[in-house]
């Protein structure tokens, strides 16, 4: 029975550990502001996508599918909304060198970040894509279950290690200039999801 989940499991694994908006984010944060301020972002991602993934299970997601004009408005929130992201990840990495943003600066927080997961492409893409790996014949219960383990440990697994990775970075470059460059990159990166979140 449980072997029957494994492509299930496997897939929102890949999907959660590979580049993307969150990750991008993540090492952004963990370079500027360190892993222990981050874990709010962390735990609003666990808490978005795994919710996500369980209103995918009960249909919500093939629902929203059904009405063009609401994911019309989905993505391009969601692009207006990554826009702003990139530049708070830009003017993240002028902390170093703009002592008063230093003491406004901040990492996103619990609601933002989990808000963000109903409007990540990624996210959605993953979310609804995988639930045709589902197994057939399988009770709701099981299935919530199911996604409800997926979305906590895939998500939590990715999110913790794309966060240490910026921590990390942050220990190797301690220039405030070479900082901002890396910053600019990941913003870039950031906003290079911007073609899929409105196609």
């Amino acid at each position: 029975m449980i072997s029957a989940f494994f492509p299930f499991f496997y897939y929102l694994f890949i999907g959660a550990m590979t580049p993307g908006p969150n990750n991008v984010m993540l090492t952004a944060s963990g370079m500027n502001f360190g892993y222990r301020k981050t874990v709010p972002h962390i735990a609003g991602i666990m808490g978005g996508y795994t919710t996500l993934l369980m209103l995918c299970v009960i249909g919500v997601g093939a629902a929203v599918k059904a009405f063009p004009e609401l994911m019309f408005a989905l993505k391009y929130f969601g692009a207006a909304y990554l826009l702003y992201l990139s530049y708070k990840i830009v003017m993240a990495g002028r902390i170093g060198l703009d002592k008063q943003r230093k003491s406004t600066a901040r990492p996103l927080s619990f609601f933002e970040a989990y808000a963000f997961q109903f409007v990540n492409p990624k996210a959605l893409v993953f979310a609804l894509s995988s639930m045709s790996l589902l197994p057939e014949n399988t009770s709701m219960i099981a299935m919530m279950i199911a996604a409800f383990i997926a979305g906590i440990l895939c998500s939590g697994i990715s999110t913790n290690c794309w966060a240490l990775i910026g921590q990390a970075i942050a220990k190797v470059f301690r220039d405030d200039k070479i900082r901002l460059i890396i910053n600019l990159i990941l913003a870039a990166l950031l906003l290079a999801t911007l073609p899929l979140m409105i196609s």
